[in-house]
C-alpha cells in the first residue's frame, strides 16, 4: 500500500512541477511578446523623426515613368531599377527632374 501511495506522490510532484514550469514559460513568453510589441510601436511612432537619406521621391525622379498603364493609380515604372514602383518611394540613386 505504501508503494502505491509513494508512486502517486511522485506522479503528483511531477505533474505539479510540470504545471509550474509551463506556467512560468508561458508567462515569460507573454512578457517577451509585450516587449517586442512595445519596441515595434516605438519604432513606428518615431520612424519619421530623421530626414530621409534619399535624394527625392520616385515621382520627382528623371528615371520615373508614370505615363504607362499600371494596376494602381499611384504606380509608375523606374527605368533605373527596371521595376514597377509607387510614386511615394524614396531612391538613393535618384536623379531629380530639372
Amino acid at each position: 500500500m505504501n508503494m502505491i501511495r509513494d508512486t502517486f506522490t511522485i506522479i503528483g510532484f511531477v505533474v505539479v512541477a510540470s504545471v509550474i514550469y509551463f506556467s512560468i514559460t508561458g508567462l515569460l513568453e507573454v512578457i517577451a511578446e509585450a516587449i517586442r510589441k512595445a519596441k515595434r510601436r516605438y519604432q513606428i511612432k518615431h520612424r519619421f523623426n530623421k530626414s530621409p537619406t534619399a535624394k527625392c521621391y520616385c515621382k520627382d525622379c528623371s528615371f520615373y515613368d508614370g505615363d504607362g498603364v499600371f494596376n494602381f493609380k499611384r504606380e509608375g515604372y523606374c527605368k533605373w531599377h527596371d521595376k514597377t514602383v509607387n510614386d511615394d518611394y524614396f531612391c538613393w540613386m535618384a536623379d531629380p527632374k530639372k
